[in-house]
């Protein structure tokens, strides 16, 4: 059986929430489709290993809504939703009534293109983070 891991890596900028500051925080997920998680102790990765070694990281990974379907676990991750809840269940659906096969490299047409409920990037932007 494949199961395909999905390790994220976030860096974050810490910045004292009490004070004002002309610095912005930022937040940087690094979701990576088919990454086991212990590929960053086997190989050597000079691009990810400071994100690793320096940044703030989900020690036991993430753990797939459904196993092998990229699109559902990253609007997962973006919207703290589980599938049945946001609405995207697979990395591409057919819509009946415009007879279309709508996937990840066509998602901007219709009700696919968003989910159900508020993604992290439409609440950084409300908050002006972005």
């Amino acid at each position: 059986m494949l199961i395909v891991y999905v390790f994220q890596i976030a860096l974050f900028k810490y910045t004292d929430a009490t004070k004002q500051s002309s610095e912005s925080q930022r937040l940087l997920i690094i979701s990576l489709d088919g990454f086991r998680h212990d590929y960053l102790h086997e190989h050597y990765l000079p691009a990810l290993n400071p994100f690793h070694n320096d940044g703030v990281r989900a020690t036991h990974g993430m753990r797939p809504s459904l196993t092998t379907l990229t699109y559902p676990n990253h609007i997962s991750i973006a919207t703290r939703m589980y599938p049945e809840e946001h609405g995207i269940v697979h990395n591409s659906l057919y819509d009946r009534l415009l007879k279309l096969t709508i996937g990840m490299n066509n998602r901007d047409d219709g009700q696919w293109s968003d989910p159900k409920v508020e993604p992290i990037w439409i609440t950084a932007t409300k908050q002006v983070f972005i």
